[in-house]
């Protein structure tokens, strides 16, 4: 996991910088706090950062910022031909599943519930990304009576 540091400029610029003794390399900055005043709206406070969320604040006004990823879950499986089913990936508050996720995520199956996850199989299925919803076509079924599905994001 990447360390960065989280800052507040006084005139309201929010930067997150990737630490480093030989350089300084800024990741990302945006403009968090408008409307900078010198003598009624500075920003001398650090941002405070819990569940995802960043809280900022100046001399006027305060302002909090939501960068928490959403939990995905999958939705009840949809049968489609004989012996195949869709799978639909969706994020638990229905905010859209964004691209940059897809690459890391994986769907995996088994017929036996309580075998430990390492034993289930990955699905080779190609996942579509369709108006913030994952969709997974032509899962086969199997000839077992249960088939049980799980999504996960492994780090």
């Amino acid at each position: 996991m990447d360390e960065h540091l989280l800052t507040i400029t006084e005139n309201g610029q929010l930067v997150l910088v990737q630490p480093n003794t030989n350089a300084y390399t800024e990741v990302a900055r945006f403009l968090a706090i408008p409307n900078y005043d010198d003598t009624t709206n500075k920003c001398w406070n650090t941002p405070a950062v819990a569940d995802g969320r960043v809280y900022v604040r100046s001399t006027a006004c305060g302002a909090c910022f939501d960068f928490s990823v959403p939990d995905l879950k999958l939705d009840p499986p949809q049968p489609l031909a004989a012996g195949e089913l869709r799978l639909t990936v969706r994020t638990v508050n229905g905010a859209p599943v964004d691209s940059n996720r897809l690459a890391g995520m994986e769907v995996l199956a088994t017929t036996d519930i309580v075998q430990a996850l390492t034993q289930w199989t990955q699905l080779t299925n190609r996942l579509v990304l369709t108006d913030g919803v994952v969709r997974i076509d032509s899962v086969n079924s199997g000839t077992q009576p249960r088939k049980f599905f799980i999504v996960s994001e492994p780090k």
